[in-house]
């Protein structure tokens, strides 16, 4: 049973007692993961986000979408109670678990790599699907009545937004992201430091 789990229990087990390491990989989590939704996000509208954003943007928007990072978690939490199972059944009822396994040697070590590398592959395109498909919802959003507006004057150019045909895609730390009306992929990508004023409008007028 320990050897069936012993990437799952010795990674917990060693992050329970190295805390900054466990904050590490929590930062990498969340900027992967940041990446990931930001990328399939504005790949859409045809913009390389990536240009566009810092680290930091990344980092938060798994707190500012937590569908994303709560996803994760439970597909993460779900992967480890299959590996419990697994455990449990092997020890518990190792003849039906022999049959299950169609005679296959679980205690050599080519079986193990594989079990373990099936796990990972299967939870990252799990998480990939999943933040697909919040993409997908979040896109499906701003086709809505409700989707957020801007009213905003971009500096050196007398230009005023119409809010009823700009809608907020995103912003990073240093670009504001709309679109002109909800029948057009095509994005405009503002600086921020152009924009003289902004109002944010969260229903259509």
């Amino acid at each position: 049973m320990k050897r069936n789990i012993s990437l799952l229990n010795s990674t917990i087990d060693f992050l329970k007692k190295d805390v900054s390491l466990s904050l590490t990989l929590g930062y990498v989590v969340l900027i992967s993961l940041g990446i990931l939704f930001n990328s399939l996000y504005y790949s859409y509208f045809g913009i390389d986000i990536l240009a566009y954003c810092d680290l930091t943007d990344h980092l938060i928007t798994p707190i500012r979408e937590p569908s994303v990072l709560i996803f994760f978690i439970a597909n993460l939490g779900f992967f480890y109670l299959i590996s419990l199972f697994d455990g449990w059944l092997k020890s518990t009822k190792p003849v039906l678990y022999q049959k299950l396994m169609l005679g296959i040697n679980d205690e050599s070590t080519a079986y193990l790599i594989f079990k373990e590398l099936s796990f990972v592959i299967t939870l990252l395109v799990y998480v990939y699907m999943g933040t697909k498909i919040i993409c997908q919802m979040e896109i499906e959003r701003l086709e809505k009545p409700g989707a957020t507006h801007v009213d905003m004057i971009v500096r050196g150019k007398n230009e005023s937004l119409d809010t009823s045909r700009h809608i907020l895609i995103g912003k990073t730390g240093s670009y504001l992201i709309v679109k002109a009306d909800t029948s057009r992929k095509k994005a405009i990508i503002y600086p921020m430091e152009s924009i003289h004023s902004i109002r944010y409008i969260s229903a259509q007028p």
